[in-house]
């Protein structure tokens, strides 16, 4: 079980934190692995394209995010201050000192802001104007953090989520993202959804998935992006030794998180075909064929698509 370096949460009413009329509404978790240095985040918003600014990841350095009103300068800034040495507090404190330097007109008042290193240490921020139930809970190497939360339930459920479970980075970080929605998520919702994580394989082991627009569906539809990669990534496995016991392992499991994906579908009938597997490559064929039946009639000779509307 993982030692809480840190369990400090402020959440309040409207009353009484003098909230401006932010529409803010972001959840996220950032963690890194205290043994591979994989680092990365998981991140919802009831606002466009989350991805392409909020979290920040480096295999080895540390991960985070700038919500609430984002500062595109406070990854970069983070990530070199962890790489120099510093300290999760360090860094944050330097990300906010320069805000200015690359600002927005806002001050760090309408900040949230959380940093984890690689290196062991969490240290987040939330500003006065973060609204209604909006705060942040830190465990060993992780962080999670929200604003315009449905409740404090919330950051409770994800980070009971993500130290209670085992597995891949990318996977614990996505379902504790999962768990946070499952508590209530934000009070007005989820518009986008992301999930990067930084390995020392780099491209194309690394994470770097996001849905942009999707009323209420987003993290459903991440998780999904995430099979799908996952599928590709397994079938490249099962490439190395086609006929080995693994490799159909490998193929059914991957032709079962993306049975909608017609690329995957294929591979997995050529990959079987090339092992002598014929019943279980004419299968996935024939799902080939219905999903992406024009692509099929260019594979007639390669396949028997007819016999696939046989009893």
């Amino acid at each position: 079980m993982m030692v809480r370096l840190r369990h400090a949460i402020v959440f309040g009413a409207l009353a009484t934190i003098g909230w401006s009329g932010s529409a803010g509404a972001t959840f996220s978790i950032a963690a890194c692995e205290p043994q591979s240095g994989v680092c990365g985040v998981a991140v919802a918003t009831h606002n466009l394209s989350v991805g392409n600014s909020v979290p920040f990841a480096r295999y080895g350095v540390g991960a985070g995010v700038s919500q609430l009103e984002t500062n595109p300068c406070h990854g970069p800034i983070a990530l070199a201050a962890l790489a120099e040495g510093n300290g999760a507090d360090d860094a944050l404190a330097q990300a906010l000192k320069l805000d200015a330097e690359c600002t927005d007109g806002m001050g760090t008042e309408f900040r949230q802001l959380a940093v984890v290193s690689a290196a062991g240490g969490v240290a987040a921020h939330t500003g006065e104007e973060a609204g209604v139930y909006a705060g942040a809970l830190a465990g060993a190497r992780v962080s999670v953090q929200g604003n315009g939360l449905a409740s404090e339930a919330v950051l409770e459920a994800m980070l009971q989520s993500f130290e209670g479970s085992k597995g891949p980075l990318a996977e614990r970080l996505l379902n504790a993202l999962a768990a946070g929605q499952e508590a209530g998520g934000q009070s007005i919702g989820v518009l986008s959804a992301a999930l990067r994580v930084a390995t020392e394989d780099g491209w194309p082991v690394d994470t770097d998935i996001r849905v942009d627009f999707a009323q209420g569906t987003a993290i459903d539809e991440l998780r999904t992006i995430y099979d799908a990669g996952l599928a590709r990534q397994l079938l490249n496995r099962a490439a190395r030794s086609p006929s080995s016991e693994s490799s159909r392992s490998l193929i059914e499991k991957a032709a079962r998180l993306a049975p909608d994906w017609d690329r995957v579908q294929l591979r997995a009938a050529r990959l079987s075909a090339s092992a002598g597997r014929a019943e279980a490559s004419q299968a996935y064929a024939c799902r080939f064929g219905a999903l992406n039946p024009v692509w099929a009639n260019l594979l007639a000779d390669e396949f028997d698509f007819g016999a696939c509307d046989a009893p």
